[in-house]
C-alpha cells in the first residue's frame, strides 16, 4: 500500500458534504492499514447533535447501516461455505434461538 496516497484520501472525504462520513477503514490481505475519523453533523434519530467529532471510542446511532453489514457479512458466510442454504428452515431456527 502506498502510504502517500492512503494519505491523500483523507481530504477527499473531509471535502465531501454529501456523504458525512464518520469514520473511513480499509482493510488489506486482514490487517487494518487506514483509520481515519471525521467531523461532521449527526443525527440520533430525529434529534440534531449538531457537528460531532468522530473518534474510535465514540458510541452513535446506527440505525440501517445494520441492515449492510449483517448482508455483507452472510454473504462472506456464504462465500466461504460456512453458510449452506440462506432459505434452509433449520438455519432460521437456529438463528432465532441464538438471539
Amino acid at each position: 500500500m502506498d502510504a502517500d496516497m492512503l494519505s491523500g484520501l483523507a481530504p477527499q472525504f473531509e471535502n465531501w458534504d454529501e456523504a458525512n462520513p464518520h469514520a473511513v477503514l480499509m482493510v488489506r490481505r486482514g490487517k487494518l492499514v487506514c483509520e481515519r475519523y471525521f467531523t461532521g453533523e449527526d443525527r440520533a434519530w430525529a434529534t440534531s447533535l449538531g457537528r460531532v467529532t468522530y473518534h474510535a471510542g465514540l458510541r452513535h446511532d446506527l440505525r440501517s447501516v445494520t441492515k449492510s453489514i449483517t448482508s455483507l457479512l452472510f454473504g462472506i458466510g456464504v462465500d466461504r461455505g460456512w453458510i449452506d442454504d440462506l432459505d434452509d428452515r433449520s438455519f432460521h431456527s437456529s438463528l432465532n434461538t441464538r438471539i
